[in-house]
């Protein structure tokens, strides 16, 4: 059997189209002589499709069109993920189905039964799980298929968190091998439990596993795809590349597999996974106790140099599909001189080209000059367009209004506050002028304690590095500058300034970043206690009045925008915290 297996990036709501493509290819691979073609979960409609899902007519055209994919495609099997119509009586109305088209008619239909609403996740909301006895085996040219969706999969891993597991179903051990198509996002991290939860799979059924992944990035949620096939030992023969949509041969033959064109060998897989480079030092010094609960203290729980590839190559598809999928062809991002914002304008750079960038600086009475050389020199690398609007003359004007309003001079914070927002003001412009999009540059250290100014630098259509803390920030612009020397040294080594007063450092306010991001791991992350902190031997003072910050700036969080998920408790859909309780500790 010559099966093709599709990693698939589909447009959620873009019903048509999505099946246009599967016809597309499927036509494709029938001239090309294979069998069947295997599609992600939910293909059709894309994932996740929330609350569209509340329109009949989404549903009912999924119906239709899965029929004209049948009826285009005569001659090959396909399986693709789509809603379905609960045909119980009681409980959701629609099922996370999937279904297989063959001789011109829809042949067959699976659901899933384990509906996940931890996390990002929120399909008890929409979906039925499957109903007993609805899921049976497919049989193609005398092979027996076991056709699970995502979370079915998953069950000993996350503790027994669901009622029953339905590997335990006895068509799991009459099949002889099982397909998984799933839409699972990426987080950092999650390659190596992946593949974990599919070989321990493989293993316990003793049956040979075939995963097909969706990729692609849908505003907050990257998918990363990393399809892969295992054998009934649980050892990996082969994966397809990830953060690309992609396609790939494999022949099932003698009972096992054969992969063919558009795999990677267990090899090379192993080679670029292998490849750590050790761990990247944090940015700052911190005289606590090396804690290795955390990431951002032991100097060797570090992020690999293949954990920081696959993060940048995450980011990267975000910024391209959050632009590609919304018909957005330029970005403007506010150049500081800072890390933040070179970050974001290279992974931008990267991401649309140096032609749809432009860079903005925005130097005011305390920018200094080196900021302002330093960006030029950046942007003169990247290629990009910079533009330079000094503030002094606007700044001046508010502050003379306002101190004339007010009869006395303006406060420290509301002066620094102002110098923000009359940036945002111009950046919002430009971005009006020239039909682009602003790009946020915050990053989660400063969005959790506070560290930025509501409608000023926390405001944009996208945020970059929303869920990548300090410390991290820098140990992707590290690794960037290793392969590539795009941001000048000078950005990466000076002391980080938000450069709103004379002699300003994120130091005045904030802890080191070795020791603040720690904390924040562990508490917003983790979820742990400041006890538990405490315990740990991080200084009290710190630990109480960091988490002071995180809980008093929530509405800032509410108000800021969507935040390209690369860990596993990302703001957002990822951490739903009450707008106005505390959790008084």
């Amino acid at each position: 059997m010559r099966i093709s297996v599709i990693q698939f990036n589909p447009l959620i709501g873009h019903v048509e189209s999505n099946a246009q493509r599967i016809i597309a290819q499927s036509t494709a691979c029938r001239d090309r002589g294979f069998d069947l073609v295997v599609f992600p979960e939910l293909a059709l409609c894309g994932y996740p499709p929330l609350d569209l899902l509340e329109s009949e007519n989404l549903v009912t055209n999924c119906l239709q069109w899965a029929s004209h994919i049948a009826q285009q495609t005569s001659g090959i099997d396909i399986i693709f993920g789509m809603p379905l119509k609960n045909p119980e009586s009681f409980g959701k109305s629609l099922l996370n189905g999937a279904c297989r088209t063959a001789d011109g008619q829809v042949q067959q239909y699976w659901a899933k039964t384990l509906l996940p609403d931890y996390d990002v996740f929120d399909e008890g909301r929409y979906f039925a799980p499957a109903p007993p006895n609805f899921n049976q085996l497919c049989s193609l040219g005398g092979v027996r298929i076991a056709v699970s969706i995502c979370e079915d999969i998953w069950y000993e891993s996350l503790n027994h968190l669901y009622q029953r597991d339905p590997l335990d179903d006895g068509l799991y051990a009459q099949a002889d091998w099982i397909l998984n198509i799933s839409a699972s996002p990426f987080q950092m991290g999650k390659e190596s439990l992946r593949h974990t939860v599919l070989s321990a799979v493989s293993r316990r059924l003793n049956k040979p596993l075939l995963y097909v992944n969706t990729c692609g990035a849908q505003a907050e949620l990257i998918f990363d795809g990393g399809s892969a096939c295992y054998d009934l030992n649980g050892n990996k023969i082969a994966s397809l590349p990830c953060f690309e949509a992609n396609e790939a041969e494999l022949t099932w033959s003698s009972g096992t597999w054969l992969a063919g064109v558009g795999w990677l060998s267990r090899e090379e897989e192993d080679a670029a996974a292998d490849v750590t480079g050790g761990s990247f030092s944090d940015i700052g010094s911190s005289d606590q106790v090396q804690c290795r609960d955390t990431r951002f203290q032991a100097q060797d729980a570090g992020d690999s140099e293949h954990e920081l590839g696959q993060l940048r190559s995450a980011l990267v598809l975000g910024i391209r599909d959050f632009f590609s999928k919304q018909h957005l062809t330029k970005a403007v991002v506010g150049l500081s001189g800072g890390i933040d914002s070179a970050l974001v304008t290279v992974l931008a750079t990267e991401a649309l080209g140096s032609d749809r960038v432009t860079a903005i600086l925005l130097p005011s009475p305390y920018s200094s000059a080196h900021s302002v050389e330093d960006s030029l020199e950046l942007a003169g690398r990247l290629g990009v367009q910079c533009i330079q609007i000094p503030i002094h003359d606007a700044f001046s004007a508010h502050k003379e209004s306002l101190e004339q309003a007010f009869g006395r001079p303006l406060g420290d914070l509301t002066e620094q506050n102002l110098q923000s927002r009359i940036r945002c003001a111009m950046l919002m412009a430009a971005a009006n002028e020239w039909g682009a999009v602003l790009l946020n540059t915050s990053n989660k250290s400063e969005m959790s304690v506070g560290y930025g100014t509501l409608y000023g630098d926390t405001s944009g259509a996208l945020s970059v590095l929303g869920d990548l803390f300090k410390t991290r920030v820098y140990r992707l612009a590290r690794y960037i500058n290793r392969s590539h020397g795009l941001i000048p040294d000078h950005i990466i080594e000076k002391a980080p300034s938000a450069e709103l007063k004379p002699g300003q450092t994120d130091s005045d306010d904030l802890p080191p970043y070795a020791m603040l991001d720690a904390i924040l791991e562990l508490y917003v992350e983790k979820g742990k206690d400041p006890e538990y902190l405490i315990d740990l031997g991080f200084d009290a003072h710190w630990v109480n009045r960091i988490i002071r910050m995180v809980d008093a700036c929530e509405f800032k969080r509410f108000q800021s925008p969507p935040v390209l998920r690369v860990t596993e408790k990302a703001y957002g859909r990822g951490r739903v915290m009450p707008l106005v309780g505390k959790y008084v500790h």
